[in-house]
């Protein structure tokens, strides 16, 4: 699909035709949706997010489950940047603050990682 260069956030493309199907020779409509952007690369950049993980520790999250638990909490983490803000809850019946709302920077993250590390269900 040929189309003219995109100078915007988002542009689409469509185009139609007819061709033999392969199996049955028979005319088939196709119909083709393209898009494409005018941004560069790495220039567009998420809002920084201030975020709440807020963790079950209940006896029902025992073994495997709070370890899916952890090992999630750790992936947002790591996709975190000083400009956003986290704060880590473990609750059962009750709830602690594990870590309060704070900047990711690489010092912090060590700490909330441990943070999550420590967190263990209480069955």
């Amino acid at each position: 699909m040929q189309h003219a260069p995109c100078e915007e956030l988002l542009c689409f493309d469509a185009a139609v035709g007819v061709a033999p199907a392969l199996d049955t020779g028979r005319d088939t409509a196709f119909m083709v949706v393209g898009f494409s952007t005018g941004m560069a690369p790495g220039a567009l950049r998420r809002p920084a997010l201030n975020l709440a993980l807020v963790i079950d520790r209940s006896g029902s999250m025992a073994g495997a489950k709070m370890a899916a638990a952890r090992e999630a909490a750790h992936r947002v983490v790591d996709q975190l940047g000083p400009d956003d803000r986290l704060t880590v809850i473990a609750f059962d019946d009750g709830f602690d603050v594990l870590v309060e709302a704070e900047a990711v920077t690489e010092a912090r993250r060590r700490r909330i990682h441990a943070r999550v590390d420590d967190i263990d269900d209480d069955g």
